[in-house]
């Protein structure tokens, strides 16, 4: 999501120019530093946003609000009122960025985030536990991330670190992502590396503790990309990466309600390909993408999303979205009913995050440029995955439908 709107900016600004003179040579540059709201079972890995190869001449702020709530069909003969209901869980999350120019060959990056979480727990498949005392979650997460890059005449360099931290879980990173443009500027490569480190801390649900035990959790990740400019109105690039992850990776609150015991070692790969195409006679560009994803549990799955981005008049741009993802269940998942399959100290997981799905998500954006530095914008995104809409129709039985909606607003402003 991230690259997609960074992408959609710097494409514009690019077919603009080449508009005026159509033989001037440009490129795209790409970094490692991410953020992306992963939706239930849909793995995220690699996710790019785009900069520009030169330092911003301008500081550029930005205030975004996030809203999510999903929910299932509810069984109004439960005793639970969230089972009644099917509500799950809810979330805020307000954030601010900043770029800024330091000198002439120099930029730095920061952004704040502050979630709020609450609602019922899944404890597995499609059993809440919101009327127990073991199942109603309330907690906040707060989240920064910090980068400095070099620019030069050739290449960029990236520097950053990231924290956050929760009543259940810390995660420390850094990061580091070099850039470089081919002699026609037409091309630009990218390696990125990151390592992450992470811990489960104690765990407690209304005052009741759910594992004292703190576990940790280690990943590096590697990034190899390309973005290729192909004509003044089209635009490719391939990102390859690939995770190795150590330690815990096991859902302590299913343990807490039955059993849940996954790998403490997971590898993740993912290869993600994008075309944009700008379409001069109508204002509009048509932003697509492919992914696909596995890893060690077993999961394999693959993404096709398009958008088309519409300018009008005023200042106005209109963005509908569609997105179809796909994935096979991990090899020590198991269908309802639980525990099902549960056999000694076999790995077993009734995460329906680990499920073989099919989802979709559709939604809509609207900007509005405000005077000439600013912008204010609105998105709505629904989601719903089945079992049965995986491709092939061989999804996970016995599961309720899923659902989820996403809502932003936004502003944001240079001088």
């Amino acid at each position: 999501m991230v690259w997609v709107e960074a992408a959609a900016a710097a494409t514009k600004a690019k077919f603009k120019s080449m508009k005026k003179q159509e033989t001037k040579k440009c490129a795209l540059g790409i970094n490692l530093m991410a953020a992306a709201l992963a939706l239930p079972g849909l793995l995220v890995v690699g996710t790019l946003p785009a900069h520009a190869e030169s330092a911003p001449d301008k500081t550029s702020i930005g205030i975004k609000y996030l809203g999510y709530k999903d929910w299932q069909p509810g069984d109004p003969s439960a005793a639970s009122p969230a089972d009644q209901s099917g509500k799950r869980m809810k979330a805020s999350s307000p954030s601010i960025y900043l770029l800024a120019p330091v000198g002439s060959q120099y930029s730095v990056e920061a952004s704040a985030t502050v979630d709020s979480v609450s609602g019922a727990s899944p404890k597995y498949h499609n059993t809440l536990s919101g009327a127990s005392s073991k199942g109603y979650i309330n907690d906040k997460r707060t989240a920064f991330d910090v980068k400095a890059t070099r620019y030069g005449e050739a290449a960029s360099v990236g520097v950053g670190v990231s924290y956050s931290n929760e009543n259940d879980y810390e995660s420390k990173a850094i990061s580091n992502d070099v850039r470089i443009n081919s002699e026609d500027k037409n091309r630009t490569y990218a390696v990125g590396l990151s390592y992450a480190s992470d811990t489960v801390k104690p765990l407690r649900i209304n005052n009741l503790v759910v594992d004292p035990e703190s576990r940790r959790k280690r990943t590096a990740e590697v990034l190899l990309g390309v973005t290729q400019v192909l004509t003044p109105v089209d635009l490719a690039q391939v990102n390859l990466t690939y995770s190795a992850g150590r330690g815990y990776f096991s859902d302590p609150y299913k343990n807490f309600y039955g059993r849940d015991e996954r790998p403490d070692l997971r590898n993740q790969m993912a290869l993600l390909v994008r075309y944009n195409h700008h379409f001069e006679t109508l204002d509009a560009s048509l932003r697509n993408t492919a992914r696909y994803y596995k890893d060690s549990f077993g999961v394999k799955g693959f993404t096709l999303s398009a958008d088309w981005a519409q300018e009008l008049k005023g200042g106005w741009t209109v963005t509908p979205n569609l997105r179809y993802t796909s994935q096979s269940a991990a090899n020590f998942y198991y269908d309802p009913p639980y525990p099902n399959g549960s056999q000694g100290s076999q790995y077993y997981s009734a995460d329906t995050r680990l499920s073989a799905f099919g989802g979709i998500t559709y939604g809509l954006k609207i900007e509005k440029e405000v005077g000439t530095s600013s912008k204010v914008d609105v998105k709505v995104e629904k989601y719903e995955q089945r079992g049965s809409w995986r491709l092939g129709g061989n999804g996970s039985t016995g599961l309720l439908p899923f659902h989820a909606l996403f809502w932003q607003v936004g502003w944001n402003t240079k001088y």
